[in-house]
C-alpha cells in the first residue's frame, strides 16, 4: 500500500509539472467541524467536504465544481443486482438502461443473449406468467436440503476425507437452521401472539373513551387519571407509543417468525418451483427461467433496490445508466442467480456491478467466483457491501468474496464497502457495519442517507436509511464518474484509485466490550472514499498513460 501511495505522489507531481498543483483533501484535528454535527439535519451531508464543511462526506460538490470541467463524459453502465426497482421514480427514471438490440414486446430474443424481451434488464425471480417469487430459502437451509439425503444418517466417524468439507458445511448449516427454527417457534408461541392479544384488548377497553382521538401519551395519561381501572391498558399502549411500536409492527413480527419456520428455514420449501427451475436449480448452464418484469409493482416488493439506485443517481451524471437485475427476495439470494446476473451484466455492456447484499454461507461458491473471474477478464468492477452485523470479516467468511480457500486474494476487480457516518469522532463508523483490515477495502457514507423510496400509493417518495447496502452504491457511483471521464482506466486501476484517494481518520472505535481500534485499522485502505481526491489521482494516471503512448 505504501508503494502504491508513493507511485500516486509521483504521478501527481508528473501531471502537475506543466499546470497548477492541486492538493489532496486530508483530515487533521485543526479542521473546523460543522457546528450542527451533533444535531444533524443536512439531507445531502454525504456529498459534503471535510475541509470546507467539517463533514466527512465524499467531496462530490467540490469535485464537480473544480475538476474535469472540460472533459467529455462517456456512457457508463452500472448493473444493480438487487430486487425489483421503481423505475418510474422521479430520481431514477432518466437513468434506466435501455437494451437497444432488443425489440420491445415481440416475444423474440432479438439479440440472442438467451433472454427474451430484456428491454431494461432481467428478473431472475419471475416466471413467464408474470408471477413473482417473494420468499426464498436461507442459504443454510439450501445446504441442508442439498446434502440431507447423503448426510442425515451419517456421523463424523464414517465420513471419507473427500466428503469431510461438505459434511462439516452441512453440520454447521444444520445447526443454524435448527437453532433458528427453535427460536422462531418460541417467539411465535410465547411472545408475539400474547403482545398482539394484549394490544387489541387494550384498544377495545380504551376506545369507548378516546374513540374520537388518536392515542397520545397525553390523552392516555389524562384518561388514566380519570379512570384508574384502565391503568393496565393505558400503560401498555403508552409503552408501545414510547417505543414506536404499532399493532402492524407486532403482526409483521409474528409473520416474520411464521415465515422463518415455514419458508426461510424449512428444507421442504421449494423456492425454485415457481420459477420452473426446480429440476435445474443446481445446473448453472440452464438459464431458461425468469422474465423481463424488473419493475417494483406489488405490496410484497420493498424499497431496497430503489434506495440503492437512488444513492448511485445522487452521485453520477446523465451519461451513466442503471441496468436492473433482480435476484433478491425475502430470504437469501441463490448462487445460481448471482452468477448468471453477473454474467448478464458483463455480456450486456456493464462496466460496474453493484450488489448490496451478502450472506455467511454459500452452497455453490465456485459458480459465483467463476463469474467474478469472468467479470475481471472483461474489465468489469464488482462492488459489494460488507454487511450489517457489527462483525470482523477477517474472522468469518462472508459471500461473495475475493479470496480462495487459503484466504489469498484472487480478484483485482472486487471492492468490499463498510459504512461511515457524519460524525467526526469515535462514532465515525456506523455501529452496525461489518469491518476487517483484510476483508473490507474501504468505507463510504452509509448512515442517515436521504434516498428515494417506493410505495404502491406513491405516498412515500424519500426516506432516511442506513447500512452498508447504501454505502456500496456511493462507491459504485464514484467509480462510474471516474470511468465516464477516463474510460481507458482498468477495473483494477479504478479500485486502487478509490482505495488510495480516500481520506484517513484515526479515531478510536470501540468494536466490542473490551477492544478499541483506530478507524484506519478497520479496512484495508483505512479510509473513507473521496471523489475529489479520486479525480486528481485518476487524472494523473490517465495523463501519464497518454504521455507514454
Amino acid at each position: 500500500m505504501r508503494y502504491m501511495r508513493f507511485i500516486v505522489v509521483i504521478l501527481i507531481c508528473l501531471s502537475c509539472s506543466t499546470s497548477k498543483k492541486i492538493d489532496l483533501i486530508n483530515y487533521d484535528s485543526e479542521i473546523r467541524l460543522n457546528k450542527n454535527n451533533n444535531s444533524f439535519h443536512i439531507k445531502d451531508w454525504y456529498i459534503k467536504d471535510i475541509q470546507e464543511d467539517g463533514i466527512p462526506g465524499i467531496s462530490l460538490e467540490k469535485a464537480k465544481r473544480q475538476l474535469s470541467k472540460n472533459v467529455k463524459n462517456n456512457e457508463v453502465i452500472v448493473a444493480v443486482i438487487d430486487d425489483r426497482l421503481d423505475i418510474k421514480h422521479e430520481a431514477i427514471s432518466q437513468f434506466i438502461w435501455n437494451n437497444t438490440k432488443e425489440k420491445k414486446g415481440n416475444g423474440i430474443d432479438d439479440d440472442y443473449n438467451g433472454y427474451i424481451d430484456d428491454i431494461n434488464g432481467w428478473n431472475f425471480l419471475g416466471n413467464d406468467k408474470k408471477e413473482q417469487l417473494i420468499y426464498t430459502l436461507s442459504e443454510e437451509a439450501r445446504i441442508v436440503r442439498f446434502y440431507n439425503d447423503k448426510f442425515k444418517e451419517v456421523d463424523s466417524t464414517n465420513i471419507s476425507s473427500l466428503d469431510k468439507e461438505k459434511y462439516d458445511l452441512y453440520k454447521k448449516a444444520k445447526k443454524v437452521v435448527d437453532d433458528k427454527v427453535k427460536e422462531s417457534k418460541e417467539e411465535y408461541i410465547a411472545v408475539s401472539p400474547i403482545f398482539i392479544k394484549k394490544y387489541k384488548e387494550a384498544v377495545i377497553k380504551i376506545n369507548p373513551y378516546l374513540k374520537e382521538q388518536n392515542f397520545t401519551l397525553q390523552s392516555l395519561d389524562s384518561l388514566q387519571l380519570k379512570r384508574e381501572s384502565l391503568k393496565p391498558y393505558t400503560s401498555f399502549i403508552s409503552q408501545m407509543i414510547e417505543y414506536e411500536i404499532t399493532l402492524e409492527d407486532l403482526e409483521q413480527e409474528l409473520q416474520t417468525h411464521i415465515n422463518r419456520v415455514e419458508k426461510y428455514y424449512n428444507i421442504e420449501y421449494d423456492d425454485r418451483l415457481l420459477l420452473a427451475d426446480s429440476l435445474f436449480a443446481h445446473d448453472i448452464n440452464y438459464i431458461n427461467y425468469g422474465n423481463n418484469d424488473i419493475i417494483f409493482n406489488t405490496k410484497e416488493d420493498y424499497s431496497h433496490s430503489t434506495h440503492v439506485v437512488s444513492a448511485i443517481t445522487n452521485v453520477i451524471n446523465h451519461n451513466v445508466k442503471i441496468m436492473p437485475l433482480c435476484i433478491s427476495a425475502y430470504g437469501d439470494e441463490h448462487d445460481k442467480d448471482i452468477a448468471l446476473a453477473i454474467r448478464y451484466a458483463v455480456d450486456n455492456g456493464a462496466s460496474i456491478i453493484n450488489m448490496s447484499s451478502s450472506k455467511y454461507f454459500s452452497l455453490h461458491e465456485f459458480w459465483v467466483k467463476d463469474a467474478l473471474k469472468y467479470a475481471e477478464s472483461k474489465n468489469v468492477l464488482f462492488v459489494t457491501s460488507a454487511g450489517n452485523k457489527s462483525q470482523n470479516l477477517d474472522k468469518i467468511k462472508n459471500y461473495p468474496n475475493d479470496t480462495d480457500s487459503n484466504n489469498n486474494e484472487v480478484l483485482s476487480n472486487f471492492i468490499v464497502v463498510g459504512a461511515s457516518t457524519h460524525h467526526v469522532n469515535e462514532k465515525i463508523m456506523n455501529e452496525s457495519s461489518n469491518f476487517g483490515k483484510k476483508e473490507v477495502d474501504v468505507f463510504a457514507p452509509g448512515d442517515s442517507l436521504y434516498l428515494a423510496s417506493s410505495s404502491k400509493d406513491r405516498t412515500i417518495k424519500y426516506e432516511y436509511v442506513s447500512g452498508t447496502s447504501f454505502a456500496t452504491p456511493i462507491v459504485s457511483g464514484i467509480a462510474a464518474l471516474i470511468l465516464s471521464h477516463y474510460p481507458s482506466l482498468t477495473a483494477s486501476q479504478v479500485k486502487q484509485i478509490i482505495m488510495d484517494s480516500g481520506v484517513e481518520y484515526n479515531f478510536s472505535i470501540k468494536i466490542n466490550e473490551e477492544k478499541t481500534v483506530p478507524f484506519n485499522d478497520l479496512s484495508k485502505s483505512g479510509k473513507i472514499v473521496n471523489t475529489y481526491n479520486a479525480f486528481i489521482i485518476a487524472d494523473s494516471i490517465y495523463n501519464n498513460q497518454n504521455k507514454t503512448k
